[in-house]
């Protein structure tokens, strides 16, 4: 019996577009390939290994001289779109039945941002109080899609995977999830306002 409801955030609450955050650093001179072979250093910062003063000198490194502290947060925030608000409507229905819980593969400079724009849209806090437990890569320092990410989460929250519903847009974050024992859903596409009633429909066959 599935009795907490364990969400992703960016391409599941929060409508994402990565490609945006390409572009932008595309026409601040850094090409996607080159970006792309960095991504121990993303991994770094998505796990608390790298303080935002460390992400931006080594981006300054690769983009050409000039390049500012400023220039480089706006594009690597330009993948972050909005938040809808018949999304929150949801959690809000599902909190009456479930405790729900977020887990996200972040950073500081995307959750500051994310969390004044849904303070400035819902009310301060009033997004992260829909959630009995907020788990942010960067904070608990593992990232999914590994077991030991989910484990954590699940210590962390204390609940039982198999009473837990994991919704991601990842079909490898799903796996590690599966791999840890959680029961698991793949948005494949950007949640649309009939997704409570196909959630609810899922969680009553599981």
């Amino acid at each position: 019996m599935i009795k907490n409801i364990l969400f992703d955030l960016g391409g599941v609450l929060l409508n994402l577009d990565q490609n945006k955050t390409f572009h932008a650093f595309k026409k601040l001179g850094l090409s996607p390939e080159v970006l792309s072979e960095h991504t121990n250093l993303l991994n770094d910062f998505e796990t608390g290994n790298c303080t935002v003063n460390s992400f931006i000198e080594s981006l300054q490194k690769i983009l050409p001289n000039g390049t500012t502290e400023v220039q480089i947060i706006e594009a690597w925030n330009a993948m972050l779109l909005d938040f809808p608000a018949f999304r929150i409507e949801i959690l809000k229905a599902l909190k009456k039945t479930y405790k729900l819980y977020l887990f996200s593969n972040t950073n500081t400079i995307h959750i500051t941002e994310v969390l004044q724009y849904t303070d400035g849209l819902f009310g301060k806090n009033e997004f992260e109080n829909l959630f009995d437990g907020v788990y942010y890569s960067h904070v608990i320092g593992k990232r999914k899609p590994e077991v030991e990410a989910f484990e954590c989460v699940l210590n962390l929250a204390c609940i039982n995977g198999h009473e837990t519903l994991f919704i991601d847009d990842s079909e490898s974050n799903i796996q590690g999830a599966q791999k840890a024992g959680l029961h698991t859903l793949l948005a494949k596409h950007p949640i649309e306002p009939n997704f409570e009633q196909v959630l609810i429909q899922m969680l009553t066959g599981v």
